[in-house]
């Protein structure tokens, strides 16, 4: 599906821009600068170029030293990576950076947009990368490795943005592994009760509630694995009556499709095929799928954002077709199709890894944009000073929703219960 998104003679055109551009002797950084563009344009998230750990480790260990929350052209600071001295303290928690080394950072966050792959070039995919560990090594790729960061910043200062002046302050470069300390544990899943850490399930008895979290479905090779976690979960829902589910897929960027289609089997009304059409290792998923008996009858919620790729895009793109619950937060990063069986080649003169999909994988739905992600029913953003206060503004929403069925003769019906009046 190379032209899906750009046809071919805009392609072409590409090509012949980046031509000219090799003029000269090049590192494989610079000549990474001019290919990972016209790649990302394919708009598929599964065909990408990047560069080899080794290749990144012959640089110099210097990255950017905080860690941002980008909203739409913005990038708000949430921490600093390493806090060692006073010169930290100048960038607090919820400051607005306007320019890093004389760039402003809508061109900043422009650059690295274009350099990312993503289907039919979803925004909210690359935003949700930017948002974890991709940006350092991103940023570092187009921008360098400067021994130190000048930047020009807003201070925090809820609802009076426009009369706070900005300042000026100097930041010294950190290391990669200071990087990937920072970041490691800051994912939605930082705890479980299932034994498993990508999978989290509580009950809220209060509410009539229960949440699952699922961040992701990739368990090739121990597949066993997540139906068993899954249909534990659902035996409990079952035993308790549990009427009302959160499903917290955000940041889900996908995994096995006969994961994703155990799960859609609890939530689907109806036997509904999970792809559209027969392909090879997944034939079975063509035809409607088996019901399990304990199967839930309840009001589901499902949570998004831009960080659902792949096969949780498929999903999320069923579970909308065929009316499945209640959909909060934001477009997800994939949609109901989307490309893989991807081979990986490896450059000779440079060493960079072009991961070519070959095959596309269509759900069972019709009439649904490939260039947009499934849209949420209640659209929710969080806000920095949501991030910094460690606020879940969709999970509220879904709470506020739940809430407000009780008692809903209706609710109570869909749920196999008498109506309470």
């Amino acid at each position: 599906a190379l032209y899906a998104f750009t046809d071919r003679r805009a392609f072409d055109s590409l090509f012949v821009q980046a031509q000219d551009l090799i003029d000269r002797p090049m590192t494989s950084r610079e000549f990474y600068q001019i290919a990972a563009p016209i790649v990302a344009r394919v708009g598929c998230g599964h065909t990408s170029l990047t560069m080899a750990a080794d290749s990144l480790a012959s640089y110099p260990d210097r990255y950017f030293p905080l860690r941002i929350f980008i909203l739409g052209d913005r990038a708000f600071v949430r921490e600093a990576i390493v806090a060692t001295d006073d010169r930290q303290d100048a960038i607090a928690p919820g400051t607005e950076l306007l320019t890093i080394n004389g760039i402003a950072v809508p061109e900043i966050l422009a650059r690295m947009r274009a350099a990312i792959s993503a289907d039919g070039g979803n925004d909210g995919w690359k935003t949700a990368l930017l948002n974890g560990s991709n940006l350092y090594d991103l940023y570092a790729l187009l921008f360098g490795f400067p021994e130190a960061f000048e930047l020009t910043f807003r201070p925090a200062a809820p609802g009076s943005w426009a009369r706070v002046a900005p300042r000026r302050a100097s930041l010294p470069a950190v290391s990669r592994r200071a990087v990937t300390d920072r970041l490691v544990g800051t994912g939605v899943n930082d705890s479980t009760t299932t034994g498993d850490p990508q999978i989290n399930f509580t009950l809220d008895e209060r509410r009539d509630a229960a949440v699952l979290t699922i961040g992701t479905f990739a368990y090739y090779g121990t597949r066993e694995k997540f139906y068993a976690i899954i249909d534990g979960v659902f035996d409990r829902l079952r035993a308790t009556g549990c009427r009302n589910l959160v499903l917290d897929l955000r940041g889900n960027s996908g995994g096995d499709p006969f994961c994703a289609a155990h799960l859609l089997a609890y939530l689907a009304p109806a036997p509904v095929p999970y792809f559209a059409r027969i392909y090879p290792s997944y034939a079975t998923l063509a035809e409607p799928l088996s019901l399990p008996e304990n199967r839930f009858r309840g009001s589901l919620y499902t949570l998004i954002d831009g960080g659902c790729a792949s096969s949780t895009g498929h999903l999320c793109a069923l579970l909308k077709f065929h009316k499945i619950g209640t959909f909060i937060g934001s477009d997800t990063g994939a949609t109901y199709e989307c490309n893989d069986a991807a081979r990986t080649e490896t450059l000779t003169a440079t060493g960079l890894r072009l991961r070519v999909a070959r095959a596309i994988y269509t759900v069972a739905v019709e009439k649904m944009s490939r260039g947009k992600g499934v849209p949420p029913d209640h659209a929710v953003e969080p806000s920095i000073h949501d991030i910094l206060s460690a606020r879940d503004p969709a999970l509220e929403r879904a709470w506020s929703l739940i809430e407000r069925r009780v008692g809903d003769p209706v609710n109570e019906v869909e749920a196999g219960r008498p109506a309470v009046r």
